[in-house]
């Protein structure tokens, strides 16, 4: 009798289990990702600084900290909003409302 260490079969079959695994944690990462992303307004944050930064290059203006600067006042206005609007929200944007209730304390 083999044991299960020597056994292809067993070991495809933890491979295999061991690869859906690892895909399932990918794909729910992934999906974290995009909900933090898109319901935190941090691809405006984004957004907003680098079209601070492209200022900066178009004109050749020294590196200052005006992209963070503005990063921050408009995540802080973004989530103050999405937090201050959290129950009104709930009929047009249930998903996003639903997000920012769970996570009032982080934003």
């Amino acid at each position: 009798m083999a044991s299960k260490t020597n056994d292809p079969a067993a070991h495809a079959n933890d491979i295999a289990s061991r690869r859906d695994e690892v895909l399932s944690s990918i794909a729910s990462a992934t999906s974290r990702i995009k909900d933090v992303l898109t319901y935190s307004s941090a691809y405006l944050v984004f957004i907003a600084m680098v079209e601070v930064l492209t200022v900066h290059v178009v004109l050749s203006l020294p590196l200052n900290p005006a992209p963070v600067v503005v990063g921050l006042v408009t995540f802080s206005v973004y989530a103050g909003d999405r937090v201050a609007d959290a129950d009104s929200d709930a009929l047009s944007t249930p998903e996003r409302s639903a997000f920012v209730t769970r996570h009032r304390e982080a934003l």
